[in-house]
């Protein structure tokens, strides 16, 4: 979940590492066209964009949130719903949590 400078940096160590499916969404990267900076950083990073949290949660079984702090729990209200007990859902910002209300 997000896809700025952090969650570039982190995809970019994981593709170096041998990662070779990794897939971000961010409400930017939904919107972006071929060729927009979003998705010429997304290639160069090795990842796929996704049009939607749903998108992302079908496509991962680990999901690291790399948004703003002030964005976090919006982003995990987007995707709590697709979650399923496999998943692995990870808030990189910082160590508080914040137990989200979920049938899962």
């Amino acid at each position: 979940m997000g896809f700025g400078e952090s969650a570039e940096l982190f995809a970019t160590d994981l593709s170096r590492a041998g990662i070779t499916y990794i897939a971000a969404y961010s409400p930017s990267g939904a919107k972006a066209k071929p060729g927009d900076p979003v998705c010429l950083r997304a290639q160069n990073a090795g990842v796929t964009l996704v049009k939607t949290p749903r998108a992302l949660a079908k496509r991962a079984d680990i999901i690291f949130a790399l948004t703003q702090g002030k964005t976090a729990l919006a982003a995990a209200r987007k995707i709590v719903n697709s979650l399923e007990p496999h998943h692995i859902y990870i808030d990189g910002r910082d160590r508080k949590s914040t137990r989200l209300n979920s049938s899962h």
